[in-house]
């Protein structure tokens, strides 16, 4: 069992990849980021076969200059819907993705300021059924990247 709950956990986190990466998306409603370097503190935890893993990293990423500069989303594999809403500031986020033979679900809501964002997830995977639930805050730390 310990092999499988492994095994499925490794599938689980590469195709999340939590967070995967920084993108540029429309924030209309939404304030814009500033560009520059900035630190992102990621907690969170993968449910899967009855288990929970919780994990934690903080890393830099830098955010380049552009009409629109967006907060940290995971990346889809695969054929991939989009949509966005916005209300009270909050861009609802949403995702789905099939590839491999499998669905991924991803449902986020994502607050910005100029020099600091939240992003809260949740990514159903239906092959293995696993759920992620994360959180990402963005900080600023200063507009040249090294």
């Amino acid at each position: 069992m310990k092999k499988s709950f492994r095994t499925a956990l490794v599938v689980v986190l590469g195709i999340t990849a939590v967070p995967a990466f920084a993108v540029t998306f429309d924030t209309r409603g939404v304030t814009a980021i500033d560009p520059g370097l900035w630190s992102v503190a990621t907690r969170g935890a993968v449910h899967v076969m009855g288990i929970s893993q919780p994990f934690s990293k903080v890393l830099r990423s830098c955010v380049r200059a552009g009409p629109n500069p967006g907060a940290l989303v995971p990346a889809g594999t695969g054929r991939c819907a989009e949509h966005e809403t916005t209300s009270g500031g909050v861009m609802h986020w949403n995702m789905q993705c099939v590839a491999a033979n499998t669905r991924v679900d991803y449902a986020c809501a994502i607050r910005t300021a100029r020099r600091r964002y939240d992003v809260r997830c949740t990514i159903h995977n239906a092959n293995p059924d696993s759920l992620t639930d994360y959180t990402a805050t963005g900080t600023w730390l200063q507009a040249s990247c090294p």
